[in-house]
């Protein structure tokens, strides 16, 4: 679960810190890193949920 959170500190220290940051080319490859692992973070969310409901569902009919 610490994942995410260090994914979006090294990030932040690239966008803060890197020398090449200033790029146009660096700066569109940070965004759609933040981009794409937001959305897979969101559909792991999602589902985890619905996984979790269906396994509840399941105790109850058994």
């Amino acid at each position: 679960m610490l994942t995410p959170a260090a994914y979006l500190l090294a990030t932040i220290h690239g966008l803060m810190m890197g020398t090449d940051s200033k790029l146009l080319y660096f700066q569109s490859m940070y965004v759609s890193s933040v981009c794409l692992t937001s959305v897979l973070l969101i559909v792991r969310f999602a589902s985890r949920k619905g996984c979790h409901a269906k396994v509840v569902q399941e105790a109850e009919i058994r």
